[in-house]
């Protein structure tokens, strides 16, 4: 099991190693010439790791190690063969994970001391097939090497590029290099810090392939938070993951927040199956799972779903799934259908209502200027700010639509006071904000002034 790890280890570590050498390539050694970070330096030398590709699931992990003296003499380096390197990387809070051995010097000139001032810049190295194992609590180094207590057996948990997820990880490599009649160095890099990408699905082979659908399906189990982040990966894998998305929304066990992430990141991929997917769960029980459907399925655009989401909203059944399709058809859609509008404004729900006067902002003005008009003497205030705004936006300079805002005054609450304010403003040019944190005289004398200014406007025929 992969346990947490203790933050003073994860200052000690963490950064991904695989399968292939260090090598020293003849001349290396010589003045520091490249820009690099540092790990703190012990006998005065220091090691850096750089990350020199872009890592992915399934693909490369490519590093680059170096070594420098940063004192002032010369420092003795052990023998090339007895000294090695490892990775430790973690991910998360909980994630962590320590590579098998590698060997940096291996086969190529390692110099019996560095001069002062002199690098050791060693090629890059592909990491991504090498071993790593899962961190155990109570773990200590051992001759530069991460060791288990008695008891306890090493936990391999895969290759590197396998083990890791989409996201951001942190890693840092350690050199151990054991020196004759003098004390051992271990070296700790400087910490890396580095993106996972999201795997080619059709690149891994069935069995990796197997291990990260599920990996990524249990991360939409665990809780809303990982369900959040399992749908951004989702989307980034694209049309490929969409048969594993449909096979969990058809698990009856799933939870309310991961159907509702899984339908997310369906109707946010598209296409035909998950269009088919996303009907069943317009009807599934568990709650706000249909809402989701509501809301996200127009970006779909598939016309069997957007029958299925019309049906559902206008039989009237559940009118806060209607305020939802009507919120999604205007959010996401260039034209939204008088039909879902007409039914929102019709509906006993204020958010159905509400939705309907923003998207009449997609109509004419001269079909959503009755509408409108209606829903400004509404009895929710949250419809008649939600109407204002949208007249306000519509452009409108009619008698009636000023009228209309000017009696919407006299109905209660500050909020629509507000937007019916800003809706003046708008229209007519002219200045008079409502703020609802003014006291009681201020807030009736803005109401005055605008009543006093349309009373004039009448009365001059304007």
């Amino acid at each position: 099991m992969i346990r947490r790890v203790p933050a003073i280890l994860l200052l000690v570590a963490a950064v991904p190693c695989s399968g292939r050498t260090f090598p020293v390539p003849p001349g290396a050694t010589g003045p520091a010439t490249r820009a690099a970070e540092w790990g703190q330096p012990q006998a005065g030398l220091q090691a850096s790791l750089a990350v020199s590709s872009a890592p992915a699931v399934g693909g490369n992990f490519t590093f680059q190690l170096a070594a420098r003296n940063a004192g002032q003499a010369p420092v003795e380096l052990g023998p090339a063969d007895k000294s090695f390197a490892w990775l430790f990387v973690a991910q998360g809070a909980e994630k962590a994970f320590y590579t098998e051995k590698v060997f940096p010097a291996e086969g190529t000139r390692w110099p019996a001391e560095l001069a002062a001032g002199a690098e050791i810049a060693f090629a890059s190295a592909d990491l991504s097939r090498k071993k790593a194992y899962g961190y155990q609590k109570g773990m200590k180094l051992a001759e530069g090497y991460p060791s288990v207590g008695a008891g306890s057996e090493v936990t391999l948990a895969g290759a590197l590029n396998q083990v890791l997820s989409p996201g951001k990880a942190k890693a840092r490599l350690m050199l151990y290099i054991p020196r004759r009649g003098e004390p051992a160095l271990l070296l700790v890099s400087n910490t890396v810090e580095f993106a996972v990408a999201a795997p080619d699905l059709g690149s891994l082979s069935a069995e990796a392939r197997k291990a990260f659908v599920a990996d990524l399906m249990d991360q939409f189990r665990k809780d809303a938070w990982s369900a959040q982040q399992a749908h951004m990966v989702a989307l980034k894998l694209g049309r490929d993951i969409v048969p594993d998305l449909a096979a969990l929304a058809g698990d009856p066990k799933a939870q309310s927040f991961t159907l509702m992430w899984v339908g997310t990141a369906l109707a946010d991929i598209g296409g035909s199956q998950a269009a088919r997917t996303l009907i069943k769960l317009l009807s599934d029980p568990r709650a706000g799972v249909p809402y989701v459907v509501a809301y996200h399925g127009v970006k779909v655009r598939n016309a069997a779903l957007d029958a299925a989401i019309l049906d559902k909203a206008k039989s009237g059944n559940d009118p806060v799934l209607g305020a939802w399709a009507v919120r999604g058809f205007w959010t996401f859609r260039t034209d939204v259908p008088e039909s879902i509008i007409d039914m929102g404004i019709a509906s006993e729900e204020p958010r159905a209502r509400a939705a309907a006067a923003e998207a009449l902002t997609k109509l004419p003005a001269e079909r959503a200027l009755p509408r409108l008009l209606g829903l400004l003497k509404d009895k929710a205030e949250r419809v008649r700010a939600a109407a204002a705004a949208s007249l306000g936006k519509t452009g409108s300079r009619a008698t009636e639509a000023i009228a209309s805002l000017i009696a919407a005054l006299d109905l209660p609450g500050e909020e629509a006071r507000r937007s019916v304010c800003a809706a003046l403003e708008k229209l007519t040019g002219r200045q008079g904000p409502y703020d609802p944190q003014a006291d009681e005289s201020t807030r009736q004398g803005t109401i005055r002034a605008w009543k006093d200014w349309w009373a004039k406007r009448l009365n001059r025929g304007d």
